[in-house]
């Protein structure tokens, strides 16, 4: 198998995601990277698709934001409108779990 080593599309998605929880809590690229302990130009980096996030960061940044990162995997190339939209299920699912929120979601991916 071969693993690609550069950014790729799910790269620029995680990014998009981050900077999404990040301006819809107000903060500002300063305060993201103080709140978990990166540097400016790192998370500056992540935003862009410049740096790769691993997991594991990935997962932090979600919980920092009390969000669920289970949708994003699905939309490598999605758009800054369908990132919100994202993260706007991302919002129900904390509120109502994720059952729900999955089956309406899996219904809509097969009507497209």
């Amino acid at each position: 198998m071969n693993f690609i080593q550069t950014a790729n599309g799910h790269d620029l998605a995680c990014g998009k995601h981050l900077k999404i929880w990040r301006t819809a809590h107000d903060m500002t690229l300063f305060e993201l990277a103080e709140a978990s302990g990166r540097s400016y130009q790192q998370v500056q980096k992540y935003e862009a698709g410049r740096n790769r996030m691993s997991v594991g960061v990935y997962l932090a940044y979600a919980e920092l934001f009390s969000a669920s990162a289970m949708f994003l995997p699905r939309f490598p190339q999605a758009d800054m409108e369908k990132l919100r939209l994202i993260a706007r299920l991302d919002q129900l699912c904390s509120r109502f779990g994720t059952g729900p929120v999955e089956a309406a979601l899996d219904a809509l991916l097969r009507l497209d």
